[in-house]
């Protein structure tokens, strides 16, 4: 009776664990929300305050997502998973089939305004090559864009 209260306990467990993991990521809904909450951010406190906070506070990197402020010429102003990228210029960066993916989010934005791009990166929870989705949006009154990114 001990033994099957244990494995009990332990499947549960385990099933509990992996419906966590599961909820860990960010869906498309839920990327493209912080994309408009941070383009509204940027309105509010402008580029320079709002890059910091992006960079800084845990609430734009929630269930993996990635939050980034570029400008048009490349210059990744905000990350919210890696602030090494920040005050690079990152437009010629390509993923491992050889797509400039920053290139096209940036030409995305700047036409159209908004829209999503897929591509591969490193996932900032599992830390390996995953396909990603990023949705953009222009910046109104700045020469750039807010991008989100999640597993795709």
């Amino acid at each position: 009776m001990k033994l099957w209260k244990l494995l009990s306990g332990l499947v549960i467990g385990a099933s509990l664990l992996a419906s966590a993991q599961a909820q860990e990521r960010a869906t498309q809904a839920e990327a493209s929300a912080l994309v408009d909450a941070a383009v509204a951010l940027v309105a509010k406190l402008g580029v320079e305050k709002a890059a910091a906070e992006l960079t800084n506070d845990a609430k734009w990197r929630a269930k993996g997502t990635s939050i980034f402020l570029q400008d048009n010429k490349g210059n990744c102003l905000a990350h919210s998973t890696n602030a090494k990228l920040v005050g690079k210029n990152t437009l010629e960066i390509k993923d491992p089939s050889g797509k400039a993916f920053i290139k096209e989010m940036t030409d995305l934005a700047a036409g159209k305004g908004t829209g999503w791009v897929s591509y591969e990166f490193a996932d900032p929870i599992e830390k390996k090559i995953t396909a990603r989705v990023a949705y953009v949006k222009k910046v109104p009154g700045f020469d750039g864009f807010v991008g989100g990114a999640t597993v795709k």
